[in-house]
């Protein structure tokens, strides 16, 4: 049976709770009050990108987070236009045209704190 939640605050941190009491986490610490990184970030990026609509996406948007930097770089490998919100949307979208990044570059603009220049 699907266990429900009293609140969407309730389902965040039980689900945090059980990363980090599962030893799922990762980097940064603790979990809480984030999109965590977790055990699995770079598999999930890849199952993610073979279910429609994302696998014959050509453009898509991607949160700047940690667990989220292995979606980046391999849509970037894919030929997918990646776009990332900058913090608060001050500065609006960061464009990632893979056209416009060398292939030995890629893993370096998914980054974020390197990619700035792509």
């Amino acid at each position: 049976m699907k266990q429900r939640f009293r609140s969407k605050a309730a389902a965040r941190d039980a689900i945090w709770d059980c990363l980090r009491d599962e030893r799922l986490a990762r980097f940064p610490f603790p979990p809480h009050g984030r999109i965590p990184n977790f055990k699995g970030a770079k598999e999930a990026a890849l199952r993610l990108l073979e279910v429609a609509p994302w696998r014959d996406a050509r453009a898509i948007k991607v949160n700047p987070d940690a667990p989220q930097r292995y979606l980046r770089e391999e849509a970037l490998r894919r030929g997918i236009v990646v776009f990332v919100p900058t913090p608060r949307l001050r500065g609006g979208f960061q464009k990632f045209d893979p056209a416009r990044i060398p292939v030995d570059k890629i893993a370096e603009a998914a980054s974020l704190s390197r990619g700035a220049k792509w």
